[in-house]
């Protein structure tokens, strides 16, 4: 029940993402490729953070995928291809949010917990004009969306 909900919550997440986004879901070497090929493309500074969160978040695919863990490998893909293009404004914070209140799962309590202490702090870094910590809060919050307790 739980990998169903957050698998419902991660495509919310894609169908807000732009369309290129959804061809690399697919956990295999070429998506991955395309994927690292986009992430090196990134040499705005002011997308750092976005690039850092897409890193770790392909990590963590790579890992999915070595284990053999597919469903696994294409949520973080998906979760990587959408913190390319995330941002630290009220858009992405309503993006993140709804994914939040949609956790009903009583055994993912504390992982909406966490999730909603770091979007507090993303919240005020946006209003105190730090869109790294900004965006650093967002991930962490992300992160504690999926992860598995």
């Amino acid at each position: 029940m739980t990998k169903l909900l957050l698998s419902a919550a991660v495509f919310g997440l894609f169908l807000a993402a732009p369309a290129n986004a959804l061809e690399t879901m697919k956990c295999d070497d070429a998506s991955m490729m395309k994927m690292h090929t986009d992430m090196d493309a990134m040499s705005d500074p002011a997308m750092k953070a976005n690039r850092d969160m897409a890193m770790k978040q392909m990590g963590m695919a790579k890992t999915a995928m070595k284990d053999n863990k597919m469903d696994d490998c294409s949520m973080h893909m998906g979760m990587a291809s959408m913190s390319m293009t995330m941002k630290c404004d009220d858009a992405s914070m309503m993006k993140v949010q709804t994914e939040m209140d949609a956790m009903a799962d009583p055994a993912m309590k504390a992982n909406k917990d966490m999730a909603m202490k770091h979007m507090g702090m993303a919240k005020t870094s946006m209003k105190d004009s730090k869109p790294d910590e900004c965006m650093m809060h967002m991930g962490n919050a992300m992160d504690a969306m999926n992860k598995k307790m």
